[in-house]
Order: structure tokens, then sequence, then C-alpha cells
């Protein structure tokens, strides 16, 4: 597996200054879903939608159909 990195509530799962000034901008606040992946340290999830053994799925699909979402942009 990958060395540590991004560990939730380190400096690295931080999200990057500029990015959280834009997301602290944004209005209502309840347009913004930071999902959470990886949480299982025996398991990669490279995924943003189920770790890599489709045990464990967050709530990613879930907030796209339910907001109508039909175009997404990733970064990082």
């Amino acid at each position: 597996m990958w060395p540590d990195h991004c560990v939730q509530n380190s400096h690295g799962s931080e999200l990057e200054v500029g990015l959280q000034a834009e997301l602290n901008k944004v209005a209502p606040a309840s347009r913004v879903a930071i999902v959470k992946k990886g949480t299982d340290p025996g398991l990669d999830s490279y995924s943003a939608f189920a770790d890599n053994e489709y045990s464990a799925f967050t709530s990613m699909a879930r907030i796209l159909h339910v907001h109508g979402v039909e175009e997404v942009h990733i970064v990082g």
C-alpha cells in the first residue's frame, strides 16, 4: 500500500488555502459537500465512490443524484 498521506485531521489532509477561501465565500453553504474516503487503514481507496473492494461506499453517488448534478470538476 501507499505510505500514509492525507491522514484525517493532519496538515496533509487540509484543503489548499485558496480553495478553502473560495469555499468560505459560497452561498448557500449547502452547495458544498466534502466526501471523505479511505477511512479504513486496511484498504486502499482510490475512488471517491467506494473502497477498492467495494465493501464500503461513500456518499458521493447519493449527493450527486439528490442534487441533480450533471457535471463534476475534479481537482487535486
